[in-house]
This record gives structure tokens, sequence and C-alpha cells, in this order.
């Protein structure tokens, strides 16, 4: 039972997933702004986050399970490996992903359901299946990806306006970089089962490792947007000038370098970035 029990837990990525929840829960920060924290607002949108987005992570592994299975990164995942059925997964991942937006109806607002079931669409819908087609699959899955902060912000106010389309600006952006490393890092994994990652056809990596010092270039003045309408300090602008400059160090590197090692420098980069970006502009909002 526990194993089973484990398996159904492992396909949510529960590592992936704390990512998604601290760029909400900063988007939630941000919104209230110097305003003590309504905790129980906190809860349900944590609930409606983690469990819909659990949801869309399982449904991508069942549609994506037959590839998986040619992937060394991938190959041990529950589907492939025969720990879960596959119909079994499939109720899972409905069920999960209808549970996280009903509770974010319920308890949270409309708004911010909806900006769920979005998410869902995009990520399950259109994604995963333009991963074998184009190479623009990245741009895509990056709205998804991007649609956190916007529902931590939405679960405050109702609403979307300037700053939560700036928060989704943001994370849209930061996710190239981020992504291309992880291509890079897997490129053969990806050509064996068929995926169309920018690294597949660029064996070089001259053209990713420009499309990463261009994404973190213009992740910059993104950055610093929220100052310059108001929302965040110079202090904020400040930290958030120093993270962007050394992000964009290490993808200089690896547009130099162009191996593996740099590229994991990136991914780690990258995920240190996103985290102190969002905690910098939390306590910027609680000062």
């Amino acid at each position: 039972m526990l194993a089973r029990l484990s398996a159904y837990l492992e396909m949510t990525k529960p590592r992936a997933m704390i990512i998604v929840w601290v760029t909400a829960a900063a988007g939630l920060f941000v919104a209230r702004s110097g305003q003590p924290m309504d905790w129980a607002l906190f809860l349900h949108l944590a609930i409606g986050v983690l469990t819909s987005g659990g949801g869309s992570i399982v449904l991508n592994q069942v549609l994506e399970r037959r590839y998986d299975e040619r992937m060394d990164r991938t190959k041990n995942r529950p589907l492939p490996a025969g720990k879960v059925e596959p119909i079994r997964a499939l109720a899972f991942g409905i069920a999960l992903s209808l549970l996280g937006i009903l509770w974010l109806a319920v308890f949270v607002n409309a708004i911010t359901a909806i900006l769920s079931g979005l998410s869902i669409v995009t990520y399950v819908l259109l994604y995963t299946p333009l991963k074998r087609v184009t190479t623009l699959n990245t741009a895509v899955g990056a709205v998804p990806g991007a649609i956190p902060p916007m529902m931590g912000w939405s679960a405050e106010h109702a609403t979307l306006d300037l700053e939560a389309g700036l928060l989704f600006a943001i994370l849209f952006v930061w996710q190239f970089p981020h992504f291309l490393a992880i291509a890079w890092l897997h490129r053969e994994d990806y050509e064996r089962a068929g995926y169309s990652m920018l690294p597949r056809f660029d064996p070089s990596g001259m053209i990713t490792g420009r499309q990463m010092v261009m994404n973190t270039a213009l992740l910059w003045p993104l950055c610093l947007l929220p100052t310059y309408f108001g929302f965040t300090s110079i202090a904020f602008a400040f930290g958030a000038t120093v993270l962007c400059v050394l992000l964009m160090g290490l993808s200089v590197v690896f547009a130099a370098r162009r191996d593996d090692r740099s590229a994991r420098w990136m991914l780690k980069g990258s995920v240190l970035h996103i985290s102190l970006l969002m905690v910098a502009m939390v306590v910027d909002g609680l000062l």
C-alpha cells in the first residue's frame, strides 16, 4: 500500500511543484503588500495550486508514457516502470485537476480557478503534443509556468492588472534559459524520444547559447519594471539587478563553452535566481 501511494505521489513531481508554489505564494504576498497575511486564503490557495498543478503533471505523464520509456531520465517513472496502470493514472490526474479548480472556485475566487484551468489546458492539451512537433513548444510551455504568480495576485484582488501582468512576464521569460539548460543536458534523451527541443537541432550549441543570453538580457529590464511603475522599491531593483547580472554571466559562460558543466550551472543558477527574486519581492512588500 505504501509503495502504491508513493508511486502516485511521485507522479505529481513534488519537487517541481515547490517552485510553482513559491511563485504563487510570492504573487499573494506582493498583492497584500504590507498587510497582515490572510492565512486561511494562503492555505486554500496552496491546496488549489498544488492539487491542480499536480493533476496536470500526472496527465502529462499519461500522454507521454510511451516516450518516457525511451529516456534514461524518465524510464523509471511510475507509468513506464509499470508501478501504476495508465487508466488509474488518468483518473487520478483528472480527479486532482478538477478538485484543484473546484477548490479554488469555492474557497478563493472564480478568476483564480479560471487561471488554474487555463494552465492545465495549455500544459496538457497544447504544450504536451507540441513537444514532438516544433521547438516553439518551449514558448507554449512557458505560459502555464508563468500563471501561478498571477493566481497568487488574483487570489487577493479577484482581478488581473498591470502588476499581475509583470509577474507573468518575468516568469515567462525566465523559463527559456531554464528549459534550454535542461534540454541541453538531456538532448540525447529527447532525441531518442522524438521531442523537438532546440539543442536536438543545434549540436554545436551556438543557437542555444545565443537564446540563453538574449533571454537573460531581456529578463533584467523586466525585473526592473515593477520598480519603474512604483510597485517595488529601489532596494528591490538593486537586488534584482545583481541576480540578473549573475544569471546573465552564467548564460554567457554557457554560450562560450557549450558543455554540460556550464549547462548544469545554468540550471542550478536559474532555480536559485527565481527563488531569491520571489523572496526579495515578498520581503520588499512586507517592509
